[in-house]
């Protein structure tokens, strides 16, 4: 099974080092995560846990914010703030984190989420959630619920598509 969430920032490369990656992980949930870069590529492994989270910088498409929130799109989630000071996307980054089909749902739910959410401390931008069909700024995200909350509404819709037979 495969979570994913898509992060558009104005971050144009990875941070200088690894370790800075995995300190904001570190500091946003219990996970003790090694991180790794290889040019656009990145991956954060916690062998505690036997989960991986894959991101990758990609091209941001020019209309992939206004086709996200067309309806019947994305609901976007963010303060005028958030709106007024946003600085141009200049890419789109795919985070997915798969997991083995008996791998408890809070718990990769909640690395998806942590390590998603230390990308977006370091990179910044908007967050596009597939599971609550929203496109969250960046105070709404961390202002209108903690990350475990979350983390399980992802985890209730990677149980319910497990349970179906179906992709996260």
């Amino acid at each position: 099974m495969e979570l994913e969430y898509r992060l558009l920032t104005p971050g144009e490369r990875w941070p200088d080092d690894a370790a800075s990656l995995a300190a904001a992980i570190r500091s946003q949930g219990p996970f003790q995560p090694v991180v790794e870069m290889a040019g656009p590529e990145l991956w954060a492994h916690d062998a505690a846990v036997g989960l991986t989270s894959h991101a990758r910088l990609a091209p941001y498409p020019a209309q992939s914010y206004e086709s996200l929130i067309a309806p019947p799109g994305y609901a976007p989630r963010m303060t005028d703030r958030d709106r007024d000071t946003a600085l141009p996307f200049q890419r789109a980054v795919e985070i997915r984190t798969s997991a083995a089909p008996d791998s408890d749902p809070t718990t990769v739910a909640l690395f998806h989420a942590t390590v998603t959410d230390g990308l977006w401390w370091l990179l910044g931008g908007f967050l596009a959630d597939p599971y609550r069909r929203t496109v969250w700024g960046w105070r709404r995200w961390r202002g209108d619920q903690p990350l475990a909350t979350h983390a399980a509404e992802t985890a209730q819709h990677l149980a319910a598509a497990r349970r179906e037979g179906g992709p996260a």
